[in-house]
């Protein structure tokens, strides 16, 4: 009780303290608490000055919220703790072996530093055992009933289930140049693109329709994985978000068209799931085929610790490259009115925080010589921000005009190269606060961007990829960075406080792979869990995702 106690002061303490940083300043002109509040005021007016009103306000409500949910854990583990004492204590009582599943996190644009991030999750379940099937038709088996059965039945009666196979890794297939597109698009199992989904519903929670991740050939995994406690026919479809698996029968030809609402995939260059769309937003992540291979792979596909980059950068730049880079300053320009904003609103509340210390009798010389050197801070970076303003305008400008109409497959030639490392070069020089987050840095990286596109393109991106950078990417390239594309077998360990239960069963992992733009924050890696007596039974809408940091 008194944790939670704990849990609601914190969150009152936090909105107490944006609430005044919102609304200083407070100090009446006497009084005996004019002098307290006085200190208050400026204290809240020289967090305003140096990180915005808005920012400041919300930095104390994030702050408590993920205090009162560290404390909030704290107390409903507690909890669990006390019940599980309790019936390790009542007679013939089972011991609990399937605590909740954890809860998925869903990634955002600027993630929240933490050890895990919670977010609530798939909790869904079918109406009972003893029905004919579940949402995807597969039949459920039949709820035993003995004769005189105990009060708690004891899970050592229950028929043993089938040992989980070692794990087998998910490798991106080569793309060859004998490859035909349809060959390439007609593959069983593949990561990224569309599903095939028959009859099936997209699966959707409350905040809309699911982002698809991979559907994998069942009848392939059976022959890679003789042991495998999966059907041996039709496939499974995985999506993100809240997580949803869904069984597809058969092996339908057509995609599935994408139902309305559905977010974004990633960013091109940037962040996979991303809040909202611009300019950089694409709708699917890149299709590539996968085929199984148990987890002694060959040496063309040793997991490599780094990802992809382009070779000859300065030799190969294609014009998708140069639109990418354009787009890319368009969103800087974009935000530049709002970094303008700020920095009026910072000299406004410096200025105002100034005049109100120099007024104030008993402020001490120091308290004076910081505020005024805030305020000069301020008069110095708002000019200079405008002036970055009107520069990058033009550079948008230049630029629309320089990529307009061009081709996204070919190549630039060595005249038009220096063009556009000459244009980053000043752009980086004279506008290097509204464009830090969003230029890449190097013409190499626009190099590379495109060499990725091209690998999961039409046949005429695919054409273009230079034969040796194709054959590297062949041979080095197939695997996730880091933690695999995995089924089944010992998995990256989860963290200390969310044990698996027993008989839990990894049924697919995601790991970090740049060539399918899955750069999950923290590189981090997503899992889909299912407890051995559940997918026996094909109770799929049982399945649970969680996102692991690194």
């Amino acid at each position: 009780m008194r944790r939670w106690i704990a849990v609601f002061a914190v969150l009152a303490l936090a909105v107490l303290v944006a609430a005044y940083i919102a609304l200083f300043p407070l100090a009446p002109q006497g009084g005996a608490l004019a002098p307290l509040l006085s200190r208050l005021d400026d204290t809240a007016a020289n967090l305003v000055v140096r990180s915005g009103r808005e920012l400041a306000v919300l930095t104390p409500l994030a702050l408590g919220i993920i205090l009162a949910l560290l404390l909030a854990a704290s107390a409903h583990r507690a909890g669990l703790a006390a019940a599980r004492g309790a019936r390790k204590r009542m007679p013939g009582g089972r011991k609990g072996n399937r605590p909740d599943p954890d809860a998925v996190w869903r990634p955002e644009p600027e993630p929240v530093e933490a050890e895990m991030d919670h977010v609530p999750g798939l909790e869904r379940r079918a109406a009972g055992d003893a029905e004919a099937g579940t949402g995807t038709g597969a039949p459920v088996a039949a709820a035993r009933t003995p004769a005189a059965p105990p009060l708690m039945p004891d899970l050592d009666d229950e028929p043993a289930l089938p040992p989980i196979p070692g794990a087998i890794v998910l490798a991106r297939k080569p793309r060859e140049r004998t490859t035909s597109e349809q060959a390439w698009f007609d593959e069983t199992s593949w990561l990224g693109g569309l599903p095939r989904l028959g009859t099936a519903a997209w699966p959707a929670d409350e905040r809309g329709p699911l982002p698809f991740a991979a559907q994998l050939d069942l009848a392939a995994i059976a022959a890679a994985c003789p042991d495998s406690p999966l059907p041996r026919s039709g496939s499974l479809a995985f999506f993100l978000g809240s997580g949803a698996v869904i069984e597809v029968p058969g092996a339908p030809e057509l995609f599935t068209e994408p139902p309305p609402g559905l977010p974004p995939a990633f960013d091109e260059g940037g962040h996979p799931l991303p809040a909202h769309a611009g300019p950089l937003s694409r709708a699917f992540f890149p299709f590539w085929p996968v085929e199984p291979l148990s987890m002694d792979l060959p040496g063309d596909t040793a997991p490599r610790s780094e990802g992809f980059t382009a070779t000859q950068p300065a030799e190969h730049l294609w014009w998708h490259g140069a639109v990418h880079l354009a787009d890319c300053l368009h969103m800087a320009h974009h935000s530049a009115a709002h970094a303008v904003a700020t920095e009026r609103e910072r000299g406004t509340l410096a200025a105002a925080r100034l005049a109100r210390l120099e007024q104030d009798p008993t402020t001490s010389i120091e308290d004076l010589d910081e505020a005024g050197e805030a305020l000069a801070a301020c008069e110095r970076q708002l000019p200079a921000i405008l002036a970055e303003q009107a520069s990058l305008a033009q550079v948008v400008t230049a630029m629309d005009g320089f990529v307009a109409d061009r081709d996204p497959w070919t190549a630039l030639n060595a005249e038009e190269i220096a063009v556009l490392g000459e244009l980053l070069a000043h752009v980086q020089r004279d506008c290097p606060t509204l464009v830090r987050f969003y230029v890449p840095e190097t013409l190499g990286e626009l190099t590379t961007l495109s060499l990725r596109a091209m690998m999961t393109g039409d046949a005429r991106a695919f054409a273009q990829v230079p034969a040796a950078e194709l054959a590297r990417i062949n041979d080095q390239h197939r695997l996730a960075i880091g933690h695999q594309h995995q089924l089944f077998g010992i998995a990256a360990p989860r963290p200390r406080h969310a044990p698996p239960p027993d008989g839990d069963v990894l049924l697919l992992q995601l790991g970090c792979d740049d060539m399918m733009e899955w750069n999950w924050a923290h590189k981090g890696l997503f899992q889909f869990r299912l407890s051995a007596r559940d997918m026996a039974e094909r109770r799929w809408d049982r399945v649970t995702l969680t996102f692991l940091p690194e």
